[in-house]
């Protein structure tokens, strides 16, 4: 418990570090990591050190367009000027944007004697360096990191002594305080992903890390800093840091926007294909898992009351990058879905994605019957794209039963992946939507069709928004239906009765 509120207390303080924020929100996270899709292990894995390299970074040491101005905005405390020292608890102000602190270095957390210490990408990428005091530093050398059992140096934050490392038995390990350890295991996993081809070398990088592309990380230290990761979640501090390098870097940690992304990779799902659309992140606009949601297997499971990713569809085109030629060309069937009875006139598998429609026809995609969702009102997601050449019209239709619908039709992006949201009102019965196209070269990709649990309201009489509540805005929106021809009710009926029973 003590444990807990120092952490609570000492990120308090923290919350508002990093400026600006540089937020990135969910829509745009899922773009990013959209290759990632399907993947898992090994490939997965590899697939995460292709997209996470930096595109630049920053010249080592201080002065302006190097490290120290990029912890003034990764590491700078901006109610009180503080630098933020994750190895002791002494304190350390900026004095400019760009000049280095006096008694404080850049500290390398994968030390760089591992690799060589060649001064290459992973010796400048703020991903693994940290503004440290200098005295701890020292202290820490570039020993591995493990827990501490037989503590020989102590400060008043952190341990450095003998411990566990698998069949290496008891080797000399630092110890990062309770508060940091989730922090620096994943910029582990990042290192070890990210810089997997790197020749790692010396006793120290030997006892910990493997020269091959899977795991790279021993067994005993993946399993320990997964374990970490699961007691010392990321916080808001974290993902402020994460989303500033990106602005710097043009890069991502990927394990702090997905936090339970290790898992895939080492841990308790190396045999589920991840999906970036469906895994709880710390986005902007996705507060599932900063709120408490504990997994994403409870996520997938219970967190929506339908989700279709079709990553069973094992065709081409969509999440390929191929929008046309001759791609998607077989039949989609109940194997390749995830939810049941889905019927299809002229659906195809694209990658991990639905076809729907041929050149010369337009197709559709209807949802079975949703019988739980009658008296509620909720959101459905869904993402589309449009087949890509000159002739292709970009229109797609959206029909449901027993239920209002705040849009009918959508326009695409030809050869663009781009997420939708329909707000759903007035369900009178059974539910099932329609996805479909209009005559000749309407053809269209979809995928990742959910409806949140989360977003799932029971319906008030006279709510017309379907946010659960009546106010003056549906008040507005009756004012403006009744204008539009009397169908208060958007049942399709024109009749002043409707005013009545909705008043």
């Amino acid at each position: 418990m003590k444990k807990i509120l120092l952490k609570l207390l000492f990120c308090a303080t923290l919350c508002i570090v990093v400026a600006p924020a540089y937020a990135i929100k969910r829509e745009a996270l899922v773009r990013y990591a959209a290759q990632l899709k399907g993947k898992k292990k090994a490939e997965l894995k590899k697939a995460i050190s292709q997209l996470c390299k930096p595109t630049k970074v920053l010249e080592y040491g201080s002065g302006s367009g190097k490290t120290w101005s990029g912890f003034y905005k990764t590491d700078r405390d901006e109610t009180t000027n503080e630098c933020i020292n994750r190895y002791s608890l002494k304190v350390f102000e900026f004095s400019s944007s760009t000049s280095s602190i006096s008694g404080m270095n850049i500290e390398h957390s994968f030390p760089k004697s591992w690799w060589g210490g060649a001064e290459n990408m992973a010796y400048k990428d703020l991903f693994n360096l940290y503004p440290s005091d200098t005295e701890a530093n020292t202290k820490k050398s570039n020993y591995p990191m493990g827990k501490v059992t037989n503590p020989k140096l102590l400060n008043d934050f952190e341990k450095v002594g003998t411990g566990p490392a698998g069949s290496l038995g008891n080797i000399t390990l630092c110890e990062p305080n309770d508060i940091w350890k989730g922090d620096f295991c994943r910029s582990y996993f990042y290192m070890a992903t990210v810089y997997q081809d790197l020749n790692w070398q010396g006793t120290q990088g030997l006892q910990t890390l493997e020269n091959n592309e899977w795991p790279t990380l021993k067994e005993w230290a993946y399993k320990l800093y997964l374990e970490w990761t699961r007691k010392d979640k990321v916080l808001e501090i974290e993902v402020k840091r994460n989303n500033a390098i990106y602005s710097i870097q043009g890069n991502r940690n990927l394990f702090i926007d997905f936090p339970y992304l290790a898992e895939y990779v080492w841990g308790d799902s190396i045999n589920v294909p991840f999906d970036p659309t469906t895994s709880l992140s710390t986005a902007s606009d996705d507060n599932r898992y900063l709120t408490g949601t504990e997994s994403d297997d409870e996520s997938e499971d219970g967190d929506y009351l339908f989700a279709e990713t079709f990553s069973t569809c094992e065709g081409t085109g969509g999440n390929d990058n191929s929008w046309n030629g001759s791609i998607a060309n077989s039949s989609i069937g109940a194997d390749n879905v995830d939810e049941s009875d889905w019927s299809f006139t002229k659906g195809f598998c694209g990658k991990e994605c639905a076809k729907i429609g041929i050149g010369s026809e337009a197709g559709s995609a209807t949802t079975r019957s949703l019988s739980e969702l009658n008296g509620y009102s909720f959101t459905i997601y869904f993402d589309a794209a449009a087949w890509d050449s000159s002739s292709e019209k970009t229109t797609l239709n959206i029909s449901a039963t027993n239920c209002s619908l705040s849009s009918e039709k959508v326009e695409l992006k030809k050869g663009e992946w781009t997420t939708y949201s329909i707000e759903v009102t007035d369900v009178s019965g059974p539910v099932s939507f329609t996805f479909s196209g209009s005559g000749k070269y309407n053809r269209i990709f979809l995928d990742n069709v959910i409806i949140p649990k989360d977003e799932v309201r029971k319906s008030v009489a006279g709510d017309l928004n379907g946010d659960g509540i009546v106010t003056i805005v549906d008040l507005a929106i009756l004012i403006q239906r009744f204008k539009e021809g009397g169908d208060v009710s958007a049942d399709g009926i024109n009749a002043i009765t409707n005013l009545i029973l909705n008043k």
